[in-house]
């Protein structure tokens, strides 16, 4: 009867971590899975912690507890989990980012694993596309990371040996002025041979799109329509495959021709700083003035409401315009610090215009951030996903009674949770 029990939750856990989602984790606890099984939360978690000693599912220690079947997690992410035990379920997230060969690494990008997820995939699924990816226009406002998350996109690839042997990398910047000399670059004279001419195996990134003149953009349009003429010939490896990153500033339609717009069949808006969420604004925050501490080889720790000034301003270039305001006031401080191996930023180091936008406390308790162990808190997000798997029921074309039950169940987890 145990052996059965036993291979009854084996099984049952196999088929829920199939599905698994970070913000659903609940459902992995001894409780819930007791629950569905119709068995006590303790005889679950003793089967549970038996299965863990016999290698064949894993434990996150965090509250509650969560267990994952191995096997099911080694298939849905194409990657050997070499740990039992993880800490919590961010440390299972990083493990998944840093050894995924489908995914690959996107811990440099703040929001990676998180709001900037869907557009990362959509993005990466353009363009690995085969046989030579599809054109796709990245756009949103100046300072958002564009480029940055193009070319971490672009590295992965290459680490996962999707890109033929010999392919370059051409980034072109375009200002108003300069269409027509980046055109003969990139298309050659009659003199002198262009990028296109000279390469088989190319990735364009074209950056600052909204400034490519009609002319380039036609010329561009043949290209791709050459391109594709190819690619539906016969033969394994075709005469160009040219993959295209093309970043706007601007709305594309405002920006780019009809004609180029039809050619390019997908289309993703990154968000601006302020439409990110408080704790990717806060690991932002954090992000760069660290990178500051290691480029100056110090310790920097920042007062709570600088850390809230920061968050709360208003960057009129995003992440540009962030990093340049951090710099000015690390540089301040530096100055300021007798200490120059730790430094200590406080309020009256933050210039006027931040000062104005941030929101008043006056029962702020303040507290100094060492950014150089800061870890962010899933905590917040833990919760709101499970506010939202209270209310998804009722939004669905169920009896209001089984919708109530639904609701009632999430409920109970969140509240054991909090517990």
């Amino acid at each position: 009867m145990a052996n059965n029990t036993k291979t009854v939750i084996l099984d049952y856990l196999q088929d829920l971590t199939r599905h698994f989602d970070f913000g659903e984790a609940g459902q992995f606890t001894a409780h819930h899975i007791g629950g569905q099984l119709h068995i006590s939360r303790s005889l679950a978690s003793l089967y549970l912690n038996e299965l863990v000693k016999e290698n064949q599912i894993m434990k996150v220690n965090s509250r509650p507890v969560y267990f994952l079947h191995r096997k099911a997690m080694e298939e849905l992410y194409q990657i050997e989990f070499q740990e039992d035990d993880f800490y919590d379920l961010e440390e299972v997230r990083r493990y998944i980012l840093n050894y995924s060969p489908d995914n690959g690494d996107y811990s440099g990008l703040v929001g990676g694993d998180r709001s900037l997820n869907p557009y990362i995939r959509q993005i990466r699924e353009s363009f690995e596309y085969p046989p030579s990816g599809l054109p796709v226009i990245v756009h949103g406002e100046k300072g958002v990371g564009k480029k940055l998350l193009c070319s971490t996109i672009y590295d992965n690839c290459v680490k996962k040996g999707i890109l033929e042997e010999g392919t370059q990398l051409v980034k072109l910047e375009f200002s108003p002025h300069n269409s027509q000399s980046l055109g003969q670059k990139l298309f050659g004279t009659r003199e002198k041979q262009g990028i296109i001419d000279r390469h088989n195996r190319l990735v364009l990134m074209l950056c600052g799109s909204q400034h490519m003149s009609v002319e380039f953009q036609e010329r561009l349009c043949s290209l791709m329509e050459t391109a594709r003429d190819i690619s539906g010939g016969a033969g394994k490896h075709q005469e160009k495959q040219i993959r295209y990153f093309i970043l706007c500033d601007t709305e594309p339609e405002q920006a780019l021709g009809e004609r180029l717009i039809k050619h390019i069949p997908v289309t993703v808006r990154i968000p601006n700083f302020k439409e990110r969420s408080l704790e990717e604004k806060e690991e932002l925050v954090i992000h760069f003035i660290r990178r500051e501490g290691e480029r100056l080889e110090a310790s920097i720790k920042i007062s709570s409401v600088v850390l809230r000034a920061l968050v709360s301003g208003d960057y009129s270039q995003n992440m540009d315009d962030l990093k340049g305001v951090i710099q000015l006031i690390c540089a301040g401080a530096l100055k300021a610090s007798v200490n120059k191996k730790e430094i200590v930023i406080h309020s009256y180091s933050l210039p006027e215009h931040i000062l104005e936008t941030m929101p008043i406390a006056t029962d702020e308790d303040i507290a100094y951030i060492n950014t150089a162990s800061y870890k962010r808190s899933d905590q917040f997000a833990f919760i709101s996903n499970y506010l939202a798997r209270i209310f998804k029921p009722f939004h669905q074309k169920k009896d209001f009674k089984g919708s109530f039950q639904e609701s009632k169940h999430s409920f109970d987890l969140l509240v054991e949770y909090l517990s």
